[in-house]
């Protein structure tokens, strides 16, 4: 009989509020949709995320960084 192991890699932005980073893009597009816009303050505000410790903040700068970049169709060069 042969075992087949399905491994599902979860990546957590924000360990303190358990925030993983499909959770956070979710919640930047909705953010955007209902604002029009979206920053820091308001990703905090909605998901409480960044609010402890602090440490992923420049990951959730990151990510909205890349949310507003794909919006504005805006190639990045590496």
């Amino acid at each position: 009989m042969r075992l087949s192991l399905i491994f599902i890699i979860i990546m957590f932005v924000c360990i303190c509020k358990g925030l993983t980073e499909k959770q956070l893009k979710k919640a930047i597009e909705e953010i955007d949709n209902f604002h029009g816009y979206v920053n820091l303050e308001l990703v905090q505000k909605y998901t409480y995320a960044a609010t402890n410790c602090g440490c992923c903040i420049e990951e959730i700068l990151e990510i909205i960084n890349e949310f507003q970049n794909a919006k504005n169709n805006i190639k990045v060069l590496a």
